[in-house]
């Protein structure tokens, strides 16, 4: 997650600014952790539509959660392309860390704190041998499933079926 916010600021430049805060573990009361705790986990699904049902029904009042399909073939291989510019291990622990900072003006370097009041302290998460692109360049990751994507150029997505998982 720490190389993806740093590759939204420095690589597509989106955003100049980002500030992650942490909330203590099991103080949250954010409203994606009541709604997670509204699915029954001890149900047993294997296939994307089981998931798609147990969400589904996890709730009736006020509405059930809309619950979007997506398809294999949209997912990005977001840890081979990240593993190019960035360092495979991060250099610092994450677990203690309570803030994070990220600018664009600082393009090596993210800045943590591992308490509230604590002072900022800084690590290079940058591989060395990494330039940052121009401003009209841009470096797009692979689709990682290349399998699904080869079915979809033979038949449609839609009409996959058990002689198409055959054919692979």
């Amino acid at each position: 997650m720490i190389r993806y916010l740093h590759h939204v600021i420095h690589y597509q430049k989106n955003l100049e600014y980002i500030h992650v805060t942490f909330p203590i573990r099991s103080h949250s009361y954010m409203e994606c952790d009541k709604d997670f705790s509204l699915i029954n986990q001890k149900r047993h699904a294997e296939t994307p539509e089981d998931w798609i049902t147990t969400f589904q029904s996890a709730r009736i009042k006020p509405a059930p959660f809309n619950v979007e399909s997506v398809h294999q073939y949209a997912f990005l291989n977001w840890e081979l392309h990240l593993n190019k510019l960035y360092k495979k291990i991060c250099p610092f622990p994450t677990r203690p860390i309570r803030e994070i900072k990220l600018s664009k003006d600082c393009a090596r370097l993210i800045y943590f704190r591992t308490s509230f009041h604590g002072s900022w302290k800084s690590s290079d998460i940058v591989g060395k041998s990494v330039k940052l692109n121009n401003k009209r360049e841009f470096d797009l990751p692979q689709v990682l499933y290349e399998v699904w994507r080869s079915i979809g150029s033979k038949k449609k997505i839609a009409n996959f079926n058990h002689s198409s998982v055959m054919e692979i």
